[in-house]
């Protein structure tokens, strides 16, 4: 069996990112207005990339690319990411089957998340796709196992995959902003799911 899991906003809430990203593009120029055109058209075609989002920002008021670049690496460098709390309980029931970090974006961003959150030893593999689909580089995952299980906060994905790869049982997690309080039991909901049809 394998566990794919997804990261932004399933395992890491990330909700307040697009806010600390137009902070440092505001630094540089790009007004809140033009900034949220630009992630609207970004978000329209189902893609969050720091590629894609510079694509969209309007020549005359953006920043050079390693301007942009710049800056979203020190956004990253102080954001407070904070991992879901069911998370580590829900990876160590795993424990026993192989477990696939599977994320979308830029390999920068991506693995800068993934270092400041030890997350690499967590997992036995960690693929970061920029196919913004995210079907591509699951159909070699696909291939490799019998049986695997999908965990993703993005529905368009997993119906797709739902249908492009029967091997695959997915699971559409829905995540609020982390507070200092509160339980989120998502993943214990889909353990628990996953114990009752024997697949764990």
């Amino acid at each position: 069996m394998t566990i794919i899991l997804d990261l932004d906003d399933t395992l890491v809430d990330t909700s307040g990112f697009k806010e600390a990203l137009f902070r440092c593009l505001d630094h540089r120029g790009v007004s809140r207005a033009v900034f949220a055109i630009a992630y609207a058209k970004l978000r329209k075609r189902h893609d969050f990339s720091v590629e894609g989002l510079y694509q969209f920002l309007p020549r005359a008021s953006r920043p050079t690319y390693r301007e942009y670049e710049e800056g979203i690496r020190r956004v990253l460098a102080h954001y407070p990411f904070r991992m879901y709390p069911d998370v580590r309980w829900f990876l160590a029931r795993c424990r026993g089957h192989r477990r696939v970090l599977y994320t979308y974006g830029n390999e920068l961003v991506q693995n800068l998340k993934v270092r400041s959150l030890k997350l690499r030893p967590l997992f036995h593999q960690v693929v970061i796709t920029n196919d913004p689909t995210k079907l591509r580089d699951l159909r070699i995952i696909a291939a490799s196992c019998t049986h695997a299980v999908l965990v993703d906060n993005d529905s368009v994905f997993i119906e797709r995959a739902r249908i492009a790869f029967p091997n695959i049982r997915p699971f559409c997690i829905t995540r609020r902003r982390l507070s200092a309080v509160g339980a989120y039991p998502d993943l214990q909901s889909i353990y628990h799911i996953l114990k009752k049809e024997r697949m764990l």
